[in-house]
């Protein structure tokens, strides 16, 4: 959920996801966002080239209850990026409790890794078909994880948990 862009790791996933569809014929993957400076034509291309376009939904750009729908109906959320500063939408799918597996390029997987919230790999499309598959094989896996990722999202980064670190920060610069 996001832009297709570039910098989303798409030329780890669609490989990743041929992988994967070997093994899970009826896996799907849906792309929800919006097409950035035209790059869903490259995606579009190592679809085909891969042989997924029964595989692969684009449904464009979501919002609102119909993003909620969506992570809510998914197995698994995934986000091989090259670079994120923060990855809100980590955030969002670990809150709705969908196990996550991103890149050590997402600006949140060292806390992502140390509170064990989902799985953080190198930018590697064989990792990412280990990682995928792990979550859909293994009910118990994908459960401890989306627990342990909604626990993070409520105890890190909810509102009054902000409130409260932006509170403590100020009043220790009042006290230089």
């Amino acid at each position: 959920l996001g832009r297709i862009n570039w910098k989303k790791g798409f030329d780890t996933l669609i490989p990743a996801m041929r992988k994967i569809a070997d093994e899970m014929p009826n896996a799907i993957l849906v792309v929800a966002g919006a097409d950035d400076d035209g790059y869903k034509k490259q995606v579009e291309l190592w679809i085909k080239e891969n042989n997924l376009e029964a595989n692969v939904i684009f449904t464009g750009m979501i919002v609102g209850e119909e993003r909620i729908a969506a992570f809510r109906d998914s197995q698994v959320f995934v986000l091989p990026s090259y670079s994120e500063n923060f990855g809100m939408a980590v955030v969002e799918a670990m809150y709705l409790g969908l196990p996550t597996v991103i890149s050590k390029q997402v600006g949140l997987s060292p806390i992502v890794a140390e509170k064990e919230a989902g799985l953080v790999i190198e930018k590697n499309v064989d990792e990412l078909k280990t990682a995928v598959l792990a979550i859909l094989g293994d009910k118990i896996l994908a459960a401890k994880l989306a627990e342990r990722g909604r626990r993070l999202v409520q105890e890190e980064f909810s509102g009054s948990a902000v409130a409260d670190r932006f509170i403590s920060e100020y009043n220790g610069l009042i006290k230089k």
